[in-house]
């Protein structure tokens, strides 16, 4: 997995430097490398969930951009009827285009739409179940052993991302 993760960060890295530059004059197309700091939001708000990803693009044509994503996600739910566990990786490949247009070349800024296909690893697990239903009967102390799951997803969205 993590070898799958080095070799596609480092192919796009060089196909970012074989392209031709179409950008507008003065302007450095990229690599670019973002952070999520929304998983940091989500962990001040639910404690049993973390969630870290970063992604690579490269302006391609001016304002259109492609892009690798990879996230890291752990949730530990604990309650007095189950524990549950579950941790994994995704990864995204698609593309933005910028809505904003640059009126300094060196404005990076950009709000944006763009479309993903996704795929997740997952791994998943409960332990101690205790359910009592009076129709199906009592499940005390009831175990789901750890599975992986794979999905894939195709998603669109939008939002900011700024230069910091």
């Amino acid at each position: 997995m993590w070898r799958t993760l080095n070799y596609s960060i480092s192919l796009i890295a060089c196909l970012a430097i074989m392209l031709p530059s179409e950008a507008q004059e003065g302007r450095v197309r990229g690599p670019r490398i973002g952070y999520n700091a929304a998983g940091h939001i989500y962990g001040l708000l639910d404690p049993d969930r973390h969630a870290y990803s970063v992604s690579v693009d490269y302006e391609v044509l001016q304002d259109l951009y492609p892009i690798l994503e990879f996230g890291w996600q752990k949730v530990e739910i604990s309650t007095d009827r189950f524990q549950y566990g579950s941790e994994g990786v995704i990864m995204l490949i698609g593309a933005d285009k910028n809505m904003f247009k640059y009126t300094n070349p060196r404005d990076y800024d950009m709000g944006f739409a763009g479309i993903r296909y996704g795929m997740s690893f997952l791994w998943h697990s409960a332990s101690d179940i205790n359910i009592s239903e009076a129709y199906l009967g009592d499940l005390i102390g009831g175990d789901i052993p750890t599975e992986k799951i794979v999905t894939s997803w195709l998603s669109a969205g939008g939002g900011l991302r700024v230069e910091v």
